[in-house]
């Protein structure tokens, strides 16, 4: 028996089982990031103003990370992709349309939308 002597045969399996942990850690720390970030909300207009003769404006838009989706308390359905649009009455005036998301660990993300009409 010798002391302190390893082969190279020991040494390559040191290092691979060392690899295969980092690389869990790694994987492992990627699948949290959506924990972290939470819900996301993208819309596809980037400037909210609306004249349309029915007093309606469409509001579209994607989601990620996203289990529950409210349009001023009005629950939406989204697809597969996390692709959503709905069409809201507005007033004459200054309109706030409040945008809640939710995760599937119910962190909320709120967006609110201002809409001259």
């Amino acid at each position: 028996m010798l002391n302190g002597y390893t082969d190279g045969r020991t040494k390559v399996k040191r290092i691979l089982i060392v690899l295969f942990i980092l690389f869990i850690i790694i994987l492992i720390a990627f699948e949290m990031r959506k924990v972290i970030t939470g819900p996301e909300l993208t819309f596809k207009h980037d400037k909210f103003y609306a004249e349309y003769a029915d007093n309606s404006f469409l509001i579209a838009g994607q989601t990620e990370n996203v289990k529950d989706l409210y349009i001023s308390d009005k629950k939406l359905l989204m697809d597969k992709q996390g692709n959503f649009k709905e069409k809201v009455l507005l007033y004459n005036g200054i309109n706030n349309i409040q945008i809640k998301a939710y995760d599937r660990f119910n962190q909320e993300t709120v967006e609110t939308i201002t809409i001259y009409h």
